[in-house]
This record gives C-alpha cells, sequence and structure tokens, in this order.
C-alpha cells in the first residue's frame, strides 16, 4: 500500500511539471506570433505618415524604439506593471490618431488606482489594434473609436467601441492573429479570472473584458 501511494505521488508531481512545462511553451510559442504582429503594424503605421512627409515622424520613430524595448525586454516576465501596459496602449494610439489625422475620433478614459496592480504584458494592445484595424476602414464616412479602462480593487474592466463598415459593405477582412492569440493567452494565463465578450451590431463592434488581475496563473508557479 506505502509502494502504490509513493507511486501515486511520483505520478502526479511528473504530471505537474509537465503540464507547468506545456503551459510555458504554449505561452511562448503566443508570444512569439504576436510581437512580430505588433511590430509588423506600427511599422506600416510610421510607414504611412513617412509617405506624407509628417513632421511627426522622427517622434513616431522613438515612440516604436520605446516601444520595441518594452516588447524586447518587459514582456518576458509573466506579469508587468499594469501602468506599463497602459503606457504602451497610450504610445500606439498617439502614433495611429497622427496617421489617421483629423479624420478619426478617438475618446479615451482611464479610471481607478492603477499602480500596484499586475497584468500579464501585451494583453489588452491586441484589442486596441483591432480597433484601428476595423474602425478606421476607408469605407467608414466617419470612423471613431472609444476605449474606457476602469480599476476597482483588483479588478480591470476594459471596453472598447468602434464604428465599423455597414452591412451592405464588405471589406476584405484578414484573420485577427493578435485578437486570436489574446483569446489563448487568457485562457492559460486566467483560467478562473476573466470574462470576455466580442459583440457587434449594423454599426459598432464592441469588445468588453473583466479581468480578475489577481488570478494570474504563473507557468513556473
Amino acid at each position: 500500500a506505502i509502494k502504490l501511494v509513493k507511486m501515486w505521488y511520483f505520478k502526479n508531481v511528473e504530471n505537474e511539471r509537465l503540464e507547468k512545462e506545456r503551459l510555458k511553451a504554449e505561452l511562448e510559442v503566443l508570444k512569439g506570433q504576436l510581437n512580430p504582429h505588433f511590430m509588423f503594424n506600427t511599422l506600416n503605421s510610421i510607414y504611412a505618415l513617412a509617405l506624407k512627409k509628417s513632421d511627426y515622424t522622427p517622434e513616431a520613430i522613438i515612440k516604436l524604439s520605446q516601444l520595441m524595448r518594452y516588447v524586447l525586454t518587459d514582456c518576458n516576465a509573466t506579469a508587468i506593471d499594469l501602468s506599463k501596459e497602459i503606457q504602451v496602449l497610450n504610445d500606439y494610439i498617439a502614433l495611429e490618431k497622427n496617421r489617421f489625422g483629423d479624420r478619426l475620433e478617438i475618446t479615451v478614459n482611464i479610471q481607478g488606482a492603477i499602480n500596484d496592480k499586475m497584468i500579464a504584458p501585451l494583453l489588452l494592445l491586441p484589442f486596441v489594434e483591432n480597433s484601428f484595424k476595423h474602425g478606421t476602414s476607408e469605407v467608414i464616412e466617419q470612423p471613431w473609436i472609444s476605449m474606457d479602462l476602469r480599476v476597482s480593487d483588483d479588478t480591470l474592466n476594459f471596453k472598447l467601441i468602434n464604428a465599423k463598415a455597414k452591412s451592405d459593405v464588405t471589406p476584405i477582412r484578414s484573420p485577427s492573429v493578435g485578437l486570436s492569440n489574446v483569446k489563448k493567452r487568457l485562457a492559460l494565463l486566467y483560467p478562473q479570472g476573466y470574462n470576455l465578450s466580442l459583440t457587434e451590431d449594423e454599426d459598432t463592434y464592441i469588445a468588453s473584458l473583466m479581468l480578475q488581475l489577481g488570478n494570474i496563473k504563473s507557468p513556473t508557479a
């Protein structure tokens, strides 16, 4: 009986170790797919500014270098400061605002205590990327995006709403690699701590995320 108990115990320990290694490997693969996708979109934004010979191009390049530093260094951790993630969102939005100019109307509302909070890196950015990708199409007469981020205690509520083309217009859409990956990362890192809702109607697309910041699952825990 003692021998069987020992075998059962060591088998459980080995299974837990293999599960942690699997989780870590899957997260690394997802990060590897997400980061180049993010850089590609940002470079496209700067390229558009350069074509217009915008005076903002040098500042945009500086912002890109800051974003690259964030991706290559800070994002190696399982969790980073929420304030850093929000700064990345603001930098990316600034790049896109200067790309589209007065044609785009965007509102950003951030409320609550964001300091001393942790979040998985690059978790929110794919939603913002997706809003710009599909909410600023040339077929939309008056493109607009609304971002609302609220932190209460240890709960983050994040909502993005953007305009979309009328139903009689069918622009070609490529699959959103970033958005697909963030769904997988949410399931791996916050299995019991998130609620994601993606809805749309004739005029708008809405992404709504509720996240329990303290419920992150570490692959090495």
